[in-house]
C-alpha cells in the first residue's frame, strides 16, 4: 500500500493544489452546546484562564458523548461485518483510478470503530444488512470526533487559541500528533521491507528464541492474507453475479408461469409483478447488499491454519507471530473513548476473536514490526525477553547499517565513486587537539556532501506530543547531527590542508579548493516528516542552529528519491532549492517526496511568486507526490495501466544535453554548466533549445562560426553558446574562453558558462567553460568590452 497523508486545506489557489492559511485554532461547532446555564464559548475561553479551563472540559464532555453515540451505531451490527466493510470503503484505493493523494479514506476511522468495539466482548449480534446509511453515518460522526480531538490535543494551553502566531513548539507538537493519528504508512512498503530485512540480519536466531518466528516469516503472512482474503472477495463476488443471474432467470420464469410452485419465494413473486428494469434494479441492490453486508466475516477473516498453508511456514510460527501482533474483544479498557496518536492497534494491528482473525488495517504490521521487536529487545523496556548484549550489538548493526544505506543510495543518486564511509579528523578547539568523526563524505564535480546518520527513533511520549520530549528527541536526532556535520565543515573551511582518515588509517584525497558548495546531509531511519519537512521550525523553536541547515530526509524517502532522480546534477539543484525554502520561514509540506514532486512539476522557486507575497503560513498538500503513488502502483503490479517515473519537463533537446553532459565522471564543472541550464524557467529553456536550433541551421548553411548569449543581469549570470563546424573547432574553442570572460564582464555577472557544440557531431556539446568569480573592476575588460553588443535576458544575441 502507497503511503497516506492528510492535511487540511483552506483557502486553496486555483493554480495548484496549496493551501495558504493562517495557523489558529478553528472550534468545532458540535462541540458547542449552549444547553448548559455555565456554557462557555470559544471567543471567551480565549481571553480567561478559567473560563479557558471550562471550555476544555466542555469539549472533552462532548467528545466523551459523541463517542458514546458512535459507539451504539457500531453495537448493533457484527464487529468482523461492519469493521470489514469500513476497512473497503475507507483504505482501498482504485490504481487504475486515484492514488493516494486524492482518496478521502482515513485509517484512523476504522482504527476507531475497532477500538470501542474492543472494550466489549466479542457477540455476533443481530445479522443487520450493512447499507450505506450506517456507514456514511459512522463515517462523519469519525471525523467530527477526530477533527474535535485534534483541537483539544492542540489546545492544551490558552495561548494555542488566542489567535496569534503560535510558538514553534506548539506548532511542532500539534503537527506530531496530527500525523500520528492520520498516517499510517509513512513510504511504500516494499522500501519498508528492505529496510527491516537489512535491520534484522543477523538476528533471526534470536528472534525464533523468543518471539516464535522471524522478519521473512512476517513478510510470508503479509502476503498470505492478501492472496487469501483477495481470492475470498473475489469469490464473493462470482457468486454474487451467478445470484443475480439465478434471480433474474427465476423472475423471468415466474412471469411466463414455468417456476416450479416450490421456487416460488415471496420475493420472486414481489420482483415478478415489476417491470423488468425496475425488478433488475432491485435484484441488484438486493445481492450488493448480501455482497457487503457480511464480507467481514464471510471474505476478511482467516485463521492460522489457513495463514500457514498459504504461507508454507510451520503452524507454531503463525500461531506465535498472530498472538504477537492481536487484540483480543474486552481487552480495551471500558472507559477508552478519546482518539490517541499512540493506541493498542499501533502495535497489534490484528483482532482476535477465538482464533479467527481480522486485519483492520492493511499493511500495518509491517511498520508496526521494527519498533515492536525494539521493544522486545531492549532490556530497558522489555517485559521478558530482552538482553542487554544483544540489544547493544543491535544497536551497533542498526547505526552501521543507517550509515551505509545511507551513502549507498547517495551514491547511487550522484553516480560517484567518491565516496568515504567513517572517517576521522583533528581539530583544535579551546587550545586543544581532539578527534572528530563523520559518518560520511561524498564528492561530486564541485559539490560537497557531508553525511551524519541517527538510527533513534521518536519515543511513545513524544508521538503522544509531549513537548520536552519531542525537544530531547530533536536535539539527539536531528541536532547532534547536524552539530557534528557542522563542524567537519568547520574544520574544512578554517584548515588550510584539511585531512580525513578512513578507518584503517589512510587518508582519502581532499582538495578543498575543488568545491563550489557544501551540503550538510542528515538522514534519520525513523520517519522525521514533520520535522524534516519544515526545518525552519525546528530552527524558531530553538533546538537546531540555523546555520548551515542541513538537508534533512528520513531513509524511507531517499529510497524514493534514489530511484526517482533523473541525473546527478538534478539532484544538486534540488539541494539548493530545497535548503533555500528554509529561508522563507512559511512553507510546509507532509514530508520530503512533496517537496521533492513540487520540483519535478513547478521547480520549487518561490522568489518571485507574489501570491505568497503576505501569507505567513503555505501548506503544500500531497497531490505533488501522487506520480510517485502512481508508478510504485504500476511496477509492482497493483496497476495495469502503465505509469512512468515523474520527470521534470524540459524540452527533448536540452533534457539530451543535460544528459550527456552529467554522463562526465570527471570533476571537470559540467555539473556547474548543467546548474545553469536548470537555473532557467520554461520560456528561458525554450529560447535556449531555439537559439541553437537556429544557429545549426546557419552553420550548416554557410560552415562558418556562430553563437548567441542569454543573459540576465538580475540574476548576474549568463550563457553563451558557440556553433561550428568540426573544421573550425580549435579556432571557436579558443574564442569561446575569451568571449565568456568578456559578456561576463559586460553583464556585470558573478558566474557565467560557455558551450561549444559542432554540428553533425556527437555528443551535441563537444566543450563548454565555466567561470564563477564574483565581478570586479578590470580597465582592460572595460576597452576590450565596448564594442561588445549588449544581451538580454532569455532573448539574448546572437551572430
Amino acid at each position: 500500500m502507497s503511503k497516506r497523508k492528510r492535511a487540511r486545506k483552506n483557502n486553496r489557489l486555483s493554480t495548484t493544489p496549496i493551501a495558504v492559511t493562517e495557523f489558529s485554532s478553528v472550534p468545532s461547532n458540535g462541540a458547542e452546546s449552549k444547553s448548559s446555564p455555565n456554557y462557555v464559548t470559544f471567543e471567551e475561553a480565549q481571553k480567561d484562564e478559567g473560563k479557558f479551563k471550562i471550555w476544555r472540559q466542555q469539549t472533552i464532555d462532548w467528545l466523551k458523548e459523541e463517542s458514546a453515540k458512535l459507539e451504539a451505531i457500531l453495537l448493533q451490527y457484527n464487529p468482523f461485518d461492519l469493521i470489514g466493510n469500513l476497512t473497503l470503503t475507507q483504505l482501498f484505493v482504485n490504481p487504475e483510478k486515484h492514488n493516494v493523494a486524492s482518496h478521502s479514506g482515513l485509517p484512523a476511522i476504522v482504527e476507531y470503530a475497532s477500538l470501542l468495539y474492543l472494550k466489549h466482548p466479542f457477540s455476533e449480534r443481530l445479522p443487520l444488512p450493512i447499507g450505506q446509511v450506517p456507514l456514511e453515518e459512522i463515517d462523519q460522526v469519525s471525523r467530527t470526533i477526530q477533527l474535535a480531538t485534534g483541537l483539544y490535543y492542540g489546545s492544551d494551553e490558552m495561548r494555542t487559541i488566542q489567535g496569534q502566531q503560535p510558538e514553534a513548539i506548539d506548532s511542532l507538537r500539534f503537527r506530531t500528533m496530527t500525523h500520528e493519528m492520520t498516517v499510517r504508512s509513512p513510504g511504500y512498503e516494499h522500501h519498508q521491507r528492505e529496510t527491516l530485512a537489512g535491520l534484522f540480519e543477523g538476528f533471526t536466531d534470536w528472534m525464533l528464541a523468543n518471539l516464535g518466528f522471524s522478519v521473512p516469516d512476517v513478510f510470508a503472512v503479509e502476503d498470505a492474507i492478501q492472496s487469501i482474503t483477495s481470492r475470498k472477495i473475489l469469490r464473493r463476488f462470482d457468486e454474487g453475479k451467478e445470484a443475480i443471474e439465478k434471480l433474474k432467470k427465476d423472475v423471468r420464469l415466474a412471469r411466463r408461469g414455468k417456476l416450479p410452485t416450490s421456487d416460488l419465494s415471496d420475493m420472486i413473486t414481489h420482483l415478478s409483478g415489476l417491470p423488468p428494469s425496475t425488478a433488475s434494479a432491485q435484484i441488484k441492490a438486493a445481492i450488493t447488499g448480501w455482497i457487503f453486508s457480511f464480507i467481514g466475516t464471510a471474505c476478511l477473516v482467516f485463521d492460522a491454519e489457513e495463514l500457514a498453508k498459504e504461507a508454507k511456514l510451520p503452524i507454531e510460527r503463525v500461531v506465535a507471530l498472530m498472538a504477537f501482533f492481536s487484540l483480543e474483544f474486552g481487552s480495551v479498557p471500558s472507559d477508552f473513548f478519546l482518539m490517541s496518536p499512540t493506541h493498542p492497534l499501533r502495535d497489534r494491528p490484528f483482532i482476535n476473536n477465538a482464533g479467527a482473525f481480522l486485519y483492520p488495517v492493511p499493511g500495518s504490521m509491517v511498520w508496526a514490526l521494527q519498533r515492536r521487536i525494539e521493544t522486545e529487545m531492549n532490556p530497558d523496556i522489555a517485559k521478558g525477553a530482552g538482553d542487554s548484549k544483544v540489544w547493544k550489538k543491535y544497536e551497533r548493526h542498526r547505526a552501521r547499517y543507517l550509515e551505509r544505506e545511507s551513502l549507498d543510495l547517495l551514491k547511487a543518486i550522484l553516480k560517484t565513486d567518491e565516496v568515504y564511509p567513517n572517517l576521522s579528523y583533528s581539530f583544535i578547539a579551546d587550545g586543544e587537539q581532539k578527534e572528530g568523526e563523520l559518518d560520511g563524505l561524498i564528492a561530486f564535480d564541485r559539490t560537497l556532501l557531508l553525511v551524519e546518520a541517527k538510527a533513534g527513533a521518536l519515543t511513545a511520549s513524544a508521538r503522544r506530543g509531549g513537548r520536552e520530549r519531542i525537544k530531547s528527541n530533536i536535539k539527539s536526532l536531528l541536532g547532534k547531527a547536524h552539530q557534528q556535520a557542522l563542524r567537519a565543515r568547520s574544520y574544512i573551511e578554517n584548515t588550510e590542508v584539511p585531512k580525513f582518515f578512513m578507518e584503517d588509517g589512510s587518508e582519502i584525497p581532499f582538495i578543498k579548493e575543488r568545491f563550489a558548495r557544501v551540503f550538510l546531509v542528515s538522514t534519520t531511519l525513523d520517519p522525521m516528516d514533520v520535522f524534516n519537512a519544515a526545518l525552519h521550525e525546528v530552527v524558531s523553536a530553538g533546538l537546531i542552529e540555523e546555520k548551515h541547515l542541513p538537508w534533512a530526509v528520513s531513509m524511507d524517502n531517499l529510497r524514493v528519491i534514489a530511484e526517482m532522480n533523473e541525473f546527478p546534477t538534478q539532484f544538486i539543484h534540488y539541494l539548493t532549492r530545497r535548503l533555500h525554502i528554509n529561508d522563507f520561514k512559511k512553507f510546509y509540506a507532509g514530508d520530503e517526496l512533496d517537496w521533492f514532486g513540487l520540483y519535478l512539476s513547478k521547480g520549487l522557486s518561490f522568489d518571485k511568486d507574489e501570491r505568497f507575497a503576505e501569507a505567513t503560513h503555505v501548506m503544500f498538500d500531497g497531490s505533488f507526490s501522487a506520480g510517485f503513488d502512481d508508478y510504485y502502483f504500476y511496477a509492482q503490479g497493483q496497476r495495469v495501466k502503465p505509469a512512468a517515473k515523474p520527470q521534470q519537463p524540459m524540452p527533448k533537446l536540452l533534457r539530451r544535453i543535460i544528459l550527456e553532459l552529467d554522463a562526465h565522471t570527471e570533476a571537470d564543472g559540467h555539473s556547474e554548466a548543467i546548474l545553469r541550464l536548470l537555473d532557467w524557467d520554461d520560456e528561458s529553456r525554450e529560447k535556449f533549445v531555439a537559439g541553437l536550433g537556429e544557429l545549426r541551421r546557419r552553420t550548416r548553411k554557410d560552415k562558418k562560426i556562430h553563437d548567441f548569449t542569454m543573459a540576465s543581469s538580475e540574476d548576474k549570470a549568463g550563457v553563451t553558446c558557440f556553433v561550428t563546424t568540426l573544421s573550425n573547432a580549435q579556432e571557436a574553442q579558443r574564442k569561446l574562453r575569451s568571449y565568456c570572460l568578456m559578456k561576463k564582464y559586460q553583464v556585470r555577472a558573478d558566474s557565467w558558462v560557455g558551450f561549444l557544440t559542432l554540428v553533425d557531431q556527437q555528443p551535441i556539446i563537444q566543450g563548454f567553460v565555466v567561470f564563477a568569480d564574483p565581478w570586479t573592476h578590470d580597465e582592460e575588460l572595460e576597452r576590450l568590452v565596448a564594442d561588445l553588443p549588449t544581451s538580454r535576458k532569455a532573448t539574448g544575441s546572437a551572430g
